[in-house]
């Protein structure tokens, strides 16, 4: 396994990111400036304060979502392992069909970030090793303070392998404590080829399926 794939310095950057569309809408100046002038005005705002997650959703990539790039930067959407080119496009060769999961991590603004890390290093180089990995996506926004896992995997048994994982147990665990709500996993239930592998169906999959909480 390489153990300095970008995968695994993407869980440390997700960490570091995601909440922060969270914290970020903060008008408290602005508010104490309204008490200062009309307290009548800041019941109001309070009242009405925009959710900053309204337009977040698992079947709508935020607009600065990204997946890690070689550098363990954010980019544009492509895969990484075995199954990928060099172009991260997954490679097809006409005839093999694949098992395919995708997760969508809604994070609370008080989310334990040490712990996120950690468990994002442990599941990725977990599923980096896995020798029934095709390819994945490992991606996230700030904005939307979410965290995305999109996986092709050559059989479902491979998949099983991870998911009875200890780290993914590990993840599993810990997740009331992540999630503000919203959170979703699809596993497709039929193998596809690579042809039909593609955001705009895993993104109509997550709209299908039924949130964890």
């Amino acid at each position: 396994m390489n153990t300095d794939h970008p995968s695994l310095r993407l869980a440390l950057a997700l960490a570091l990111l995601a909440p922060v569309a969270a914290c970020g809408d903060d008008s408290s100046g602005d508010d104490e400036a309204a008490d200062a002038t009309d307290e009548s005005t800041d019941t109001d705002a309070g009242e009405t304060e925009a959710d900053p997650f309204a337009d977040c959703s698992a079947e709508l990539l935020a607009g600065d979502f990204g997946v890690a790039d070689t550098q363990g930067n954010p980019g544009a959407p492509r895969w990484y392992g075995p199954g990928a080119d060099e172009n991260g496009a997954l490679i097809d060769d006409g005839a093999s069909e694949y098992v395919v999961s995708s997760t969508y991590l809604a994070l609370s603004a008080d989310a334990d970030l040490a712990m996120f890390s950690e468990l994002n290093v442990a599941n990725s180089m977990t599923l980096f090793a896995n020798p029934g990995l095709v390819a994945a996506q490992l991606g996230g926004s700030a904005e939307c303070g979410s965290a995305r896992t999109f996986v092709v995997w050559e059989s479902q048994a491979a998949m099983m392998a991870f998911v009875t994982s200890d780290a993914h147990v590990a993840s599993i665990v810990a997740f009331p404590s992540l999630s503000r709500g919203g959170s979703i996993l699809s596993v497709w239930p039929e193998a596809v080829p690579v042809s039909e592998i593609t955001w705009e169906a895993a993104l109509e999959r997550l709209a299908d399926s039924q949130a964890y909480d």
